[in-house]
């Protein structure tokens, strides 16, 4: 009995300390309190006073302009279809480095030399207009 005892003291006593000097916890707590008073002082417009979170990166919310949403690359691929005759784009997508356009042609392609013809043709005008990205075209109808 008194060996059980003494047992269950010890392991109660490494627990206590082993959670006592945890330095992670503390710095949760602090991250936490942080979070806390940033998320305070927005909600009263007040000017952030203990840490400097602004960066030079221009996709943030506070930083739009012209970048946000890729809008001069989605510009430039209309304008690079509107130089082809009878072709209208649908969607375009950017993923990464990839830009998928669909696009609709007025005239009806029959086989599929045309439409491989039609598609090369097409992606050559976005190539030049854009060329760091992979292009990819597709045409629906």
């Amino acid at each position: 009995m008194r060996i059980a005892l003494v047992s269950v003291g010890l392991a109660a006593a490494v627990l206590l300390s082993a959670c006592a000097s945890n330095p992670q916890a503390t710095d949760e707590v602090q991250d936490v309190q942080f979070f806390a008073r940033n998320t305070d002082s927005m909600m009263h417009h007040e000017p952030k006073r203990s840490r400097n979170l602004q960066s030079d990166n221009p996709m943030q919310i506070n930083q739009v302009g012209e970048t946000w949403g890729l809008r001069k690359d989605r510009e430039k691929v209309y304008e690079a279809v509107d130089t082809l005759e009878g072709v209208k784009v649908r969607r375009v997508i950017f993923n990464k480095d990839v830009v998928r356009v669909r696009v609709t042609v007025d005239e009806d392609i029959k086989s599929n030399d045309e439409r491989m013809v039609t598609t090369q043709n097409i992606k050559t005008a976005i190539q030049r207009a854009l060329p760091r990205y992979n292009i990819r075209v597709k045409i629906v109808d």
